[in-house]
């Protein structure tokens, strides 16, 4: 699937926040893949950062780590937000902090751990994104099949 990732997610989080970015300020966008429990910093946060203008993505689940710098040029305050993309939508969370006192990465670290942890259990449990006719798509000899060659013995009842 290709987007305009970078100002999709920069676009719904204004639309979240009631506000857009500075322009004034540089802002970034990084694809978080996994979470490294031991470290306390932003290196925490695994994965690529995502650059503007046209990107190919997966179609699969996807968690950004957005930073936006806010006020004067003097005193100015980043504040990092986590997206959430599923498909084509994008959908912004309640993981929020900024940088006003020491270790907002170890603030929100953690929960960022538990959204990629219960992401890949959905993908475990099957649950089908939308559009995607999960195991609908097969007949069930097929089904019946695929469970005989697994060790599985299925009775079937005519209903």
């Amino acid at each position: 699937m290709i987007l305009e990732l970078y100002a999709d997610i920069m676009a719904a989080l204004a639309e979240h926040k009631g506000r857009a970015p500075d322009h004034r300020f540089r802002h970034w966008v990084r694809q978080v893949e996994s979470v490294d429990l031991s470290k306390a910093t932003g290196y925490a946060f695994v994965g690529d950062f995502v650059n503007e203008g046209t990107t190919e993505v997966d179609d699969g689940p996807a968690v950004y780590l957005v930073a936006t710098v806010e006020g004067s040029r003097r005193y100015q305050v980043t504040t990092y937000d986590v997206v959430i993309r599923r498909g084509a939508e994008l959908e912004t969370t309640d993981i929020e902090t900024d940088n006003t006192s020491k270790g907002w990465a170890l603030r929100i670290r953690d929960q960022v751990a538990a959204l990629l942890d219960d992401i890949a259990a959905e993908g475990e449990r099957g649950d089908p994104s939308p559009g995607d006719p999960g195991l609908a798509k097969y007949t069930v000899r097929e089904l019946i099949n695929e469970l005989a060659m697994r060790g599985y013995v299925v009775n079937v009842t005519e209903a």
